[in-house]
């Protein structure tokens, strides 16, 4: 068999192994069928009722009323890509730090989103509420995107009813409705992602058809130069792959050679910057100083919920960081300082960083209690209750996580290693969230019907699913 040719793999009976009484039975495999004897709860005629369409209308009216009931297009926080979005605009050139009056040129933050934002300033004006609400009316649109995503990915795993429960949960799940009145990456990184996932499970269980990898490898560059340490998922998905598909080198090559190929040219620009490689950006030793330093609790900021601010060098870094010279290696030359002293506090705190380690892995687990949307309770109520369904839907679900759900549960394994190596924010595990929700589906699902007294409905789990082949 050619690894060019597009390959129907066979179909195999699989459930949810935790529970026989999971497991999809011939019998009941339409749909109608699992509605009138398996279930009769509510949370099934709700599923039933609601269309995608519907859903969507929603999403997006969800969206809107959060644009403008909060109306952060009057005063948003614009983070680094509007201060190199600005620089752009005024032609100081991709620079963001300032020294004696002089821009110093930067590879701090992937430009996809630093551009999207110099072409709305450009076109509607710098600092105008127009400006930030267009950006906003964006982002809903990807906000919607995402709930149309979610649905597509999880038909392929699961039933319709799991599916329609998925997007409506990513409908109105608050974090997810808040997020499209904030200037941030988040919201094109989000279903960016979740398309890459996509057209990975439509190939790995559906059709070995090259054009899934090429979307999936030309997304996933894409997906790079807004999440710069997706760089890794290159490789990590590529062995993924091989695992499954063994024959398919030559493809996998493709996926892999195109995402590269994507972010080839902010490589370039890099190299002939500062005259050396820099594949995406040089913020990962800012990033390793905020979770391995003397104030570090595992999280970005320091204080408690709305107190809190984000962490900063203590006196004697920040004399250090200050005597920098300007020139083209100003940025390279700062960031050392922050490397070595995220090295040195590693060194010489053993037992302090087993601490951090576990405080990361309770915070990434729960919530950021040191960030401000930690004392917000339509947070922290939300996405406790997300998590709490998504690890029901997993243990209902753990024989098969290795294999059937093996895309997701490497994503997830994948973030958390992140959260674990650097630190914990709210956005950094949304990263993965949506790819959560189908777990949390079928953990609402199953509640409700055991709750209820009823049968666990067996259409949980779509019952024909493809196997690798040889």
């Amino acid at each position: 068999m050619h690894a060019s040719q597009d390959v129907a793999t066979p179909d195999r009976t699989a459930g949810l192994t935790a529970d026989r009484s999971l497991r999809a039975d011939p019998s009941e495999r339409g749909v109608e069928s699992s509605r009138n004897n398996s279930w009769q709860g509510w949370l099934s005629a709700v599923t039933s009722k609601m269309s995608l369409r519907n859903i969507l209308v929603l999403a997006g009216a969800a969206r809107l009323a959060a644009v403008f009931l909060l109306r952060n297009f009057y005063h948003p926080v614009l983070w680094e890509w509007a201060i190199i979005a600005r620089n752009l605009l005024t032609g100081r050139g991709y620079s963001y730090y300032e020294v004696k009056g002089q821009a110093m040129p930067t590879a701090y933050m992937p430009p996809a989103h630093t551009l999207f934002l110099a072409f709305i300033f450009r076109v509607f004006g710098d600092g105008t509420i127009l400006s930030y609400l267009v950006i906003q009316l964006v982002n809903v649109v990807t906000g919607i995107l995402l709930v149309y995503l979610v649905y597509r990915l999880a038909r392929i795993y699961w039933s319709e009813e799991v599916a329609t429960l998925s997007a409506l949960i990513i409908a109105i799940h608050p974090p997810f409705v808040y997020m499209v009145t904030e200037i941030a990456n988040i919201n094109f990184y989000l279903p960016n992602n979740v398309a890459v996932v996509y057209f990975l499970a439509k190939y790995l269980e559906e059709k070995r058809k090259l054009s899934y990898l090429v979307a999936a490898g030309a997304l996933l560059g894409l997906l790079i130069l807004f999440r710069a340490e997706t760089l890794v998922l290159i490789g990590i998905l590529s062995v993924l792959l091989w695992t499954r598909v063994r024959g398919n080198v030559r493809q996998i090559t493709v996926f892999a050679a195109l995402a590269v190929a994507v972010i080839a040219p902010w490589t370039v620009r890099n190299y002939v910057v500062f005259h050396r490689f820099i594949p995406t950006t040089t913020a990962m030793p800012i990033a390793l100083w905020s979770g391995h330093n003397s104030q570090s609790n595992g999280t970005q900021r320091t204080g408690w919920g709305s107190s809190s601010h984000v962490m900063m060098p203590l006196a004697p870094m920040q004399t250090e960081l200050d005597s920098v010279p300007p020139g083209p290696q100003y940025e390279i030359q700062r960031h050392h300082i922050y490397l070595r002293e995220a090295l040195d506090f590693m060194r010489t705190h053993p037992g302090e960083e087993v601490v951090l380690l576990g405080k990361k892995f309770f915070y990434y687990w729960t919530f950021d209690m040191h960030h401000p949307k930690g004392a917000n309770p339509m947070y922290w109520i939300s996405t406790m209750g997300l998590m709490g369904l998504f690890w029901v839907g997993v243990v209902i679900q753990r024989q098969d996580l290795l294999s059937r759900y093996s895309l997701f549960v490497t994503y997830i394994i994948f973030s958390m290693t992140l959260a674990l190596i650097f630190y914990v924010l709210p956005r950094y595990r949304m990263f993965v969230e949506p790819l959560m929700v189908p777990f949390a589906a079928t953990g609402l699902m199953y509640l409700s019907a055991k709750v209820s007294g009823a049968k666990t409905p067996a259409f949980l789990s779509k019952p024909a699913l493809r196997e690798d082949s040889a």
